[in-house]
């Protein structure tokens, strides 16, 4: 077990790919906080892992709310000790958020920026301290292939995602403390096929150089292999897992 009696605070872990997470984690070892805005569903993540002999409670959040993220922390620490890790993997995925820059409404647009870009770095504030007092820590944020062609809301706010990712790491590596992120493309989650038609989903298969969904455990493996030592010289970076579809150099 490579997290052995580490603590994990996931946010977004009350369904899809936060709970896989969560599991992931758990199985591990860590002491996982299953953080959700949907209490209930964190209880059934939380639930889970304390079925298979893991160690886990559930955790109502807000990402967006100032003060919320701060009796995340808080409630990882009261119950595990501290915090090791941090997963920001709760973020807003909607169709509407593919909508024009200029014609998407106010509302969504502030609700977006709030989820997917201030909602990372407002996790991080409350958790950083408590990895500061433990000598270090590991942050991944969850983030898209979105990002690298931003042609909408939705792509600027997950490359906002990237750019966090890059801050963050220059602030905290002298706290020893690593930030990256993990950038997918299509995945074979009900919410994601559900915001997209058939003729949609093959046209975003056809420009990968893998010919298939993503699946969820693609972004497992790459988690786990971020959050362990495997990874220690490597910080600042956002891995995609998008079966070859952005190019760069």
């Amino acid at each position: 077990m490579r997290l052995l009696d580490r603590c994990a605070v996931v946010t977004g872990a009350g369904g899809g790919v936060g709970r896989m997470f969560s599991r992931a984690l758990a199985d591990e070892g860590a002491r996982v906080v299953a953080a959700d805005i949907d209490v209930a569903k964190a209880n059934v993540t939380a639930a889970e892992i304390v079925a298979k002999g893991g160690e886990a409670i559930a955790v109502a959040v807000d990402v967006t709310d100032n003060w919320s993220p701060e009796a995340m922390a808080e409630e990882a620490i009261a119950h595990f000790g501290g915090i090791d890790i941090l997963v920001n993997n709760a973020g807003r995925h909607l169709r509407q958020y593919y909508a024009s820059s200029l014609e998407i409404s106010g509302e969504a647009l502030h609700e977006l920026f709030a989820v997917n870009a201030l909602g990372p770095l407002m996790a991080a504030r409350a958790c950083v301290p408590s990895m500061r007092a433990r000598g270090g820590g590991v942050i991944i944020n969850r983030s898209s292939v979105a990002a690298y062609v931003p042609r909408n809301p939705y792509g600027v706010s997950r490359l906002a995602v990237n750019g966090l990712t890059i801050a963050l790491a220059s602030e905290l590596a002298k706290d020893n403390i690593r930030v990256n992120g993990i950038a997918p493309s299509l995945l074979d989650n009900r919410l994601t096929l559900r915001s997209l038609s058939l003729d949609e989903q093959d046209r975003l298969i056809a420009a990968q150089k893998i010919q298939r969904h993503g699946r969820s455990q693609d972004l497992v493996s790459t988690l786990l292999f971020l959050v362990t030592d495997d990874s220690s010289f490597i910080t600042g970076q956002t891995i995609t897992v998008d079966g070859g579809r952005v190019d760069r150099i």
